[in-house]
C-alpha cells in the first residue's frame, strides 16, 4: 500500500490552519510587542502552525516558547495543547517516534484532567504515527477508541475521519470488505458535508480498494468522480493525486500508454513541487510502467530512485515493494543472485510488518471494540432522532422571531465568503502569472542562447574553413570537420529542447565546439577537458547552452587577442563538491580588463550578448525553481601583477 492510495493529510484532526503566508507570519510577529503572556502563547502556537512541514526548526522554536509560557501560566490545558502541536511538526518531518513520545505527554495531561475531546484527537495522532510506522496494531487500536469518545460526543465530522482511518488499516491488512464498510460510512457521513474534498478523498478510497480486490472498472468509476470534484474546487493536489490513481487503474487494466501519461502527470506536479514522500511513489509508478513495456534499464534506475527515496522518508511499504519489483526484474535480466538476494529482503520487512501476531492481534481488536462500536452508533442514531424532533418543534415557536436575524446573518456571511474568495483568487492568480512570467522568460532566454549559439558568422567561418579544405582536396579532413559541424548543429537543437541535459551531452557538445573553433583560427590555441566527476555523467544533469558562451569569451576576447598568436591554452574541469557539481573555464588570455579595454577602442558600439543571456537565464532559474546556480570570476595574474588570464567558475546545484 503506497502513501498517496490514501489523503492521509485530509485525516489529521489540528486546531490550526497549516497554510504558510509570509504576510501572516509577520504580523504575528508584530503582535507579540504588546500581548499578555497567555496572548503570547496562543501566537507562538499559531506562529508554530505556519512553519510546521515547512521549516521544522523555526516550527520548533516557536512551540518550545508556548511550552515555556504554558508551564508559567500552570495551566494544564496550554501545556497538552503545545505539546500535541510539537508531536504535529515532528509528524510533519517524518520524526515519527519524537512525535509519539509528545503525543503521549499530552494524552497522559488530557486523560488526567478528563478531557475526552482533546483525548479523541491525542489518539487519533497516535494512531497516525503508529500507522506511518508500520506499527498498524497499535494504529487500529488508538483509532478504535478515538471513535468511541466520538460517537458518544456525537461529532459527526470526527467520526468519519475515524471510520476513514480505520479503512486505511484495514486495506493494509487486506481486509478489504470490512476497509470499504468504513469507507462508506465516513462517505455517507461527508455527503452532507459542505466540504467536498473530503467527499473526494472518500470516493478516491473506495475506488483505490476495488482496485486492490482485482476491479479496476469500478476503481475508475470512483477515481472519475472524485476527479471531477477536485476540477471544480481547481484543487491541483488533490488532481494530480487522482491522476496518480488512474495510472495504476490503467495499469491494472494492461492499458500501459494510459498509465504512463498519467504517472507523467502526478511525476511533474511533485518533481515542481518538490515533494519527496510523492516523488519515491511517482518512481516507482513509473518503474513499473517501464518495466511492462519491457524497458528494462528504465525501470531498474526509476526501481533504485524510488527505493532511496522510500529509505530517507522511511516509509516500509514503499520499500517492500521496491524489493520485490526488482526481485521480478532481476529474474527477467536472469540475474538470479540479485533477484534472491530481494526476494529475501522482501520477505523479512514484510514478515516483519505483516506478521502473524500482527494480523492476529489486529483480529482480536476489532473483534473486542466491533460490539462496543455498533452499540454506540445505535445510541447515536437514536439520539440524534430525539434530538431532530426536539428542534423541530423549538424551531416552529422561534422562526417568527429569528428570521430578520438570519437574513442578516446570511448576508453578512456572504460578503465575508465573497471577500475571501475574491482575496484567494487574487493572491493565487498574482502567484500564477508570476510563474508563468518567469517560464516564459526563462523560454525566451533559451531562444536567445540558442540564436548565440547557432550564430551566423560562426556557421559561416566554420562552412568557410571546411571549404578550404575541399579547396585543397583534402577530403579526409573536410569530411571530418563536416561531420563534427553537423554533429554540433544536431545535438544543439537537441539540447534546446530540453530543460536540463546530462552531463556526458554538454561535454560532448563543448568539443564539438571548441574544435571547430581551432579549426577557424588555425589551431592557435590548444584545450583541455578535465572530467573529475566519478559517478555516471548520464545520472548528472544540468541546464543546457549555460557553458559555452563563457567558452566562446575565453576564445575571442581573451586567448586571440594575446600578443603572442600561438601558445593560447583552455581548460576546461568539472569537479562534484559539496552536492554541486562546479565547471571551471581557465584560460591564459589578456584578461577580463585588458578585453574592455580592446573592445572599447576598436567596437566602441557593439555589446557582448552572450554572456548577459547567460547571467539573465541563470537569475531567471534560480527564482523560479528556487535554486542555488550561480557564477564566479577571478581574474588571473603573476607575481608582479599582470594579467594571467581568466578563471569562470559556474556552479550547479544537484
Amino acid at each position: 500500500m503506497k502513501p498517496q492510495y490514501f489523503l492521509l493529510i485530509l485525516l489529521l484532526v489540528f486546531s490550526f490552519n497549516t497554510a504558510f503566508s509570509t504576510n501572516v507570519v509577520d504580523s504575528l510577529i508584530n503582535l507579540l510587542q504588546n500581548q499578555t503572556e497567555n496572548e503570547k502563547y496562543h501566537t507562538y502556537l499559531d506562529l508554530s502552525v505556519q512553519y510546521r512541514g515547512l521549516n521544522t526548526d523555526s516550527a520548533i522554536f516557536y512551540v518550545d516558547k508556548a511550552i515555556a509560557i504554558s508551564r508559567k501560566l500552570k495551566k494544564d490545558e496550554l501545556i497538552s495543547q503545545a505539546l500535541n502541536e510539537k508531536g504535529v511538526c515532528y509528524y510533519y518531518n517524518n520524526m515519527q517516534n519524537t512525535a509519539l513520545l509528545y503525543y503521549q505527554k499530552a494524552l497522559e495531561i488530557d486523560k488526567k484532567n478528563k478531557k475526552q475531546d482533546d483525548v479523541a484527537i491525542r489518539l487519533n495522532n497516535l494512531g497516525l504515527s503508529y500507522s506511518a510506522l508500520g506499527n498498524y496494531s497499535e494504529a487500529i487500536d488508538c483509532f478504535f477508541n478515538a471513535l468511541k469518545i466520538d460517537l458518544s460526543k456525537k461529532d459527526t465530522a470526527k467520526i468519519a475521519i475515524r471510520y476513514n482511518n480505520l479503512g486505511i488499516v484495514f486495506t493494509k491488512f487486506k481486509q478489504y470488505t470490512k476497509a470499504l464498510e468504513y469507507f462508506k460510512k465516513a462517505l455517507n457521513i461527508d455527503s452532507l458535508n459542505k466540504d467536498k474534498s473530503l467527499y473526494s478523498a472518500r470516493l478516491n478510497n473506495i475506488g483505490m480498494v476495488y482496485l486492490k480486490m482485482g476491479k479496476p472498472n469500478e476503481t475508475i468509476n470512483y477515481l472519475n468522480k472524485a476527479l471531477e470534484i477536485d476540477k471544480k474546487l481547481n484543487n491541483n493536489f488533490n488532481i494530480a493525486l487522482r491522476y496518480n490513481n488512474l495510472g495504476k487503474a490503467y495499469l491494472a487494466l494492461n492499458q500501459y500508454n494510459d498509465a504512463l501519461i498519467y504517472f507523467t502527470k502526478k511525476f511533474d506536479f511533485d518533481n515542481k513541487s518538490s515533494n519527496n514522500n510523492d516523488l519515491a511513489s511517482d518512481f516507482l509508478n513509473l518503474a513499473n510502467v517501464y518495466f511492462k513495456l519491457k524497458n528494462i534499464n528504465k525501470a531498474l534506475e526509476s526501481y533504485y530512485k524510488s527505493i532511496n527515496i522510500a529509505k530517507q522518508i522511511n516509509s516500509p511499504d514503499l520499500i517492500i515493494e521496491n524489493y520485490y519489483q526488482l526481485s521480478e526484474l532481476y529474474k527477467v535480466k536472469n540475474d538470479f543472485s540479485k533477484a534472491y538476494s530481494y526476494i529475501v529482503k522482501y520477505q523479512q520487512l514484510k514478515d516483519s510488518i505483516y506478521s502473524v501476531e500482527n494480523y492476529n492481534k489486529l483480529i482480536d481488536l476489532q473483534n473486542r471494540s466491533q460490539i462496543e462500536i455498533k452499540e454506540a452508533e445505535i445510541n447515536l442514531l437514536l439520539s440524534d432522532k430525539r434530538l431532530k424532533i426536539l428542534e423541530l418543534k423549538q424551531k416552529e415557536t422561534e422562526i417568527s422571531h429569528q428570521q430578520t436575524l438570519r437574513y442578516w446573518v446570511i448576508t453578512l456571511f456572504t460578503v465575508i465568503i465573497i471577500s475571501l474568495i475574491i482575496l484567494f483568487l487574487y493572491y493565487r492568480n498574482k502567484s500564477q502569472n508570476n510563474k508563468q512570467s518567469l517560464e516564459y522568460n526563462l523560454n525566451l532566454y533559451m531562444q536567445k542562447a540558442l540564436s548565440q549559439q547557432m550564430n551566423p558568422h560562426f556557421i559561416f567561418n566554420t562552412l568557410n574553413s571546411i571549404q578550404y579544405f575541399l579547396l585543397n582536396n583534402d577530403k579526409l579532413s573536410s569530411n571530418k570537420y563536416l561531420t563534427k559541424f553537423a554533429k554540433l548543429m544536431r545535438i544543439t537543437l537537441d539540447n534546446s529542447q530540453n530543460e536540463i541535459i546530462p552531463l556526458s551531452k554538454e561535454i560532448e557538445s563543448l568539443n564539438l565546439y571548441i574544435e571547430l573553433e581551432q579549426l577557424r583560427f588555425d589551431n592557435k590555441f590548444s584545450f583541455e577537458i578535465v572530467n573529475n566527476v566519478t559517478i555516471d555523467e548520464d545520472l548528472i544533469s544540468i541546464q543546457p547552452l549555460i557553458i559555452q558562451p563563457f567558452v566562446e569569451n575565453a576564445i575571442w576576447h581573451g586567448i586571440m587577442h594575446r600578443k603572442n598568436s600561438e601558445g593560447g591554452k583552455l581548460k576546461i574541469q568539472f569537479n562534484i563538491i559539496h552536492n554541486s557539481l562546479k565547471c571551471i573555464v581557465e584560460d591564459n588570455g589578456i584578461g577580463r580588463k585588458k578585453a574592455d579595454e580592446f573592445k572599447k577602442q576598436n567596437k566602441p558600439e557593439h555589446i557582448s550578448l552572450g554572456t548577459q543571456i547567460t547571467e539573465s537565464r541563470i537569475d531567471l532559474i534560480n527564482k523560479l525553481h528556487k535554486g542555488k546556480l550561480n557564477i564566479n570570476y577571478t581574474d588571473l595574474c603573476d607575481e608582479n601583477n599582470n594579467s594571467t588570464g581568466t578563471k569562470v567558475e559556474i556552479t550547479f546545484p544537484l
